[in-house]
């Protein structure tokens, strides 16, 4: 993890913990136990967890990664439950489900013909008229890159 990055993580942290605080109330004390895993899930998880992203994002589209991760609060409730034996309930169920939609509607044939139709008319409204071409061969021309 980069210093931008905890510099931001830093950051955020600082100016959410008094509205946290306003909402939940005072921390409660932690033990020895409590202080190893925020010990771990901060610093040693969360950097995993950037890098992974990033040596992944080297390999994989952008989109792909960015639907992959909407999978990651559904896929650690699952395993709460089944693992911990933690209750699930009508909000819990409903939110996979929310998620599952949002990872499969924009993948079916109709949202991407309705996605490109609409990339098609801003190009046009930002004066280029794309011809009968995927829009794969315009973002490499105008980035002056090779499609393959």
């Amino acid at each position: 993890m980069n210093a931008t990055t905890t510099r931001c993580l830093t950051l955020v942290a600082a100016l959410l913990l008094p509205f946290a605080i306003g909402v939940d109330g005072a921390l409660p004390a932690l033990s020895l136990r409590g202080v190893v895993s925020l010990a771990y899930v901060g610093p040693i998880a969360t950097a995993f967890a950037y890098w992974s992203v990033v040596k992944i994002g080297r390999y994989v589209p952008a989109t792909t990664i960015s639907v992959t991760l909407l999978a990651v609060p559904s896929v650690g409730l699952l395993i709460s439950a089944f693992t911990f034996h933690e209750g699930v309930n009508a909000p819990l169920i409903s939110g996979v489900v929310l998620i599952g939609a949002a990872v499969v509607l924009p993948t079916t044939e109709l949202s991407a013909d309705h996605h490109r139709g609409q990339v098609a008319v801003l190009l046009r409204e930002l004066g280029y008229v794309p011809g009968n071409f995927d829009l794969l061969f315009y973002d490499t021309e105008r980035h002056h890159i090779s499609a393959w």
